[in-house]
């Protein structure tokens, strides 16, 4: 899968002390980023409050996560 530019983003806190964020891309789309600690969630938003133009291959990070 290809990289995508991120044009918005959502950040969510559930109890239980997790957070999800949720990413919208230019092309139409979007993707979620689940159980992030409060900490990692807090570093990815400013990355992409700060960092523009973002892209982002939510395939690869799913592999990353799991393999």
């Amino acid at each position: 899968m290809a990289r995508k530019r991120v044009t918005h983003y959502a950040l969510f806190h559930n109890v239980g002390g997790t957070s999800e964020i949720n990413v919208y891309y230019e092309i139409g789309g979007a993707d979620t980023i689940p159980n992030l600690s409060i900490a990692e969630a807090r570093y990815i938003i400013d990355i992409l409050r700060n960092e523009k133009p973002m892209d982002y291959d939510h395939a690869r990070a799913t592999r990353r996560k799991t393999g």
